[in-house]
């Protein structure tokens, strides 16, 4: 299941499937987590919560936020929205978050599950934007009709949390450093360093790598690539560091880790019950 990459240029962008995990990121766009099975860990800003089957997850544009999977089989719809999209709440969303951006089973309207599923279906067809519109329309006025807001803080602080997430999310498939990065964002690297450990609670090279190998696991369950291509597309510079950090990581090779995920999608579809006719 590959998750949405910040460097991507499309309006709308969305995926339904097992798993869905990512460090620390933002964007520009808003995004939307609806649990179909199972659970989700997220964190939004500075709240979290466990997700169960039923509730979703309403994401502003520039808020910092994070998904982790817990052990056991879930299936998440998620779609990743442009502010180009949302016509009569461009303004709004641009400027205001959700005060709670978790949303209860009881809170979210039948319509917004059913816009969600047609939405998918037109997204998988390849439907014109026009078509796109109407549902996401229905979705934003079901949400924010039963959830209030919050203006944005806008503060220098937060404006530069945004600029350092925003850098490491657009460059970190490519030979990204410290240096570079402060040198870019004309921030002194060593209170870059500190910022980095307090934003993000791990120190810059952890954080980098950590986003590498999620995007390399979902390759890896969601694509066909072979591993030098995982590798390759993830940024790690060599086969031998991406093997290492891997395996140091997972406790596995990227191979062992592909057969493992492989084995539990047959196996979760070997069991599903085939209504009698």
């Amino acid at each position: 299941m590959i998750p949405f990459v910040e460097k991507r240029d499309d309006q709308v962008f969305m995926t339904r499937g097992r798993g869905y995990a990512f460090p620390l990121h933002l964007h520009a766009h808003v995004e939307l987590v609806y649990i179909d099975k199972g659970s989700l860990d997220i964190t939004v800003g500075e709240q979290h919560r466990r997700l169960e089957a039923g509730q979703m997850a309403f994401i502003c544009p520039h808020q910092t936020h994070s998904y982790d999977t817990p052990l056991n089989d879930n299936r998440i719809t998620a779609a990743v929205i442009s502010l180009a999209l949302l016509r009569d709440y461009m303004n709004i969303l641009h400027n205001h978050h959700l005060a709670n951006p978790f949303l209860e089973q009881h809170l979210i309207h039948p319509n917004i599950p059913y816009a969600l599923d047609q939405l998918y279906t037109e997204y998988k067809a390849q439907g014109r934007l026009e078509i796109y519109q109407p549902f996401i329309q229905l979705i934003l006025a079901r949400i924010l009709e039963v959830s209030p807001l919050n203006a944005n803080s806008g503060t220098e602080h937060q404006q530069t949390v945004w600029r350092i997430a925003d850098y490491v999310n657009r460059h970190y498939h490519d030979n990204i450093t410290l240096d570079k990065m402060a040198k870019d964002l004309n921030i002194n690297k060593y209170r870059l360093s500190r910022l980095f450990s307090d934003i993000f609670g791990q120190n810059f090279p952890t954080y980098v790598n950590n986003l590498r190998l999620a995007y390399a696991c979902n390759l890896l369950t969601g694509s066909d690539y072979s591993i030098t291509n995982v590798s390759e597309e993830s940024g790690f510079g060599s086969l031998r560091t991406f093997f290492r950090v891997f395996r140091n990581k997972y406790g596995m090779t990227p191979q062992a880790y592909r057969k493992q995920q492989n084995h539990q999608t047959t196996c979760n579809a070997s069991n599903k019950i085939v209504p009698a006719e």
